[in-house]
């Protein structure tokens, strides 16, 4: 009998095999890490280019976060509908089995 260990799912949105996800998002909290420290010199130091830095990598961060949450993922989702498979919404479903 396979145990829920055993059935891993694939993800869909992959290169040659590596999931997507786990590559994208180090880069949003990696920019948002360093948007605070750009506002914590520039409180220190009142240097107006770390405002400007701020401000790109606080863009940078917000675009790596939407591409790593959803749009990959809803560009999947209409490739797929298209082959006639679905997605499963992981807390979906997992609600009725209790995580198991």
């Amino acid at each position: 009998m396979a145990t829920h260990l055993e059935r891993n799912p694939r993800s869909i949105a992959s290169i040659a095999g590596h999931p997507i996800h786990p590559m994208l998002v180090q880069f949003p909290i990696s920019f948002f890490i360093a948007v605070f420290i750009c506002d914590l010199a520039f409180r220190s130091t009142g240097d107006t280019g770390l405002v400007t830095a701020s401000g790109w990598l606080l863009a940078g961060g917000l675009v790596t976060a939407v591409l790593a949450g959803g749009v990959l993922r809803s560009i999947l989702r209409r490739r797929l509908r298209s082959t006639g498979l679905h997605l499963v919404r992981t807390g979906a479903g997992h609600a009725g089995d209790g995580g198991r």
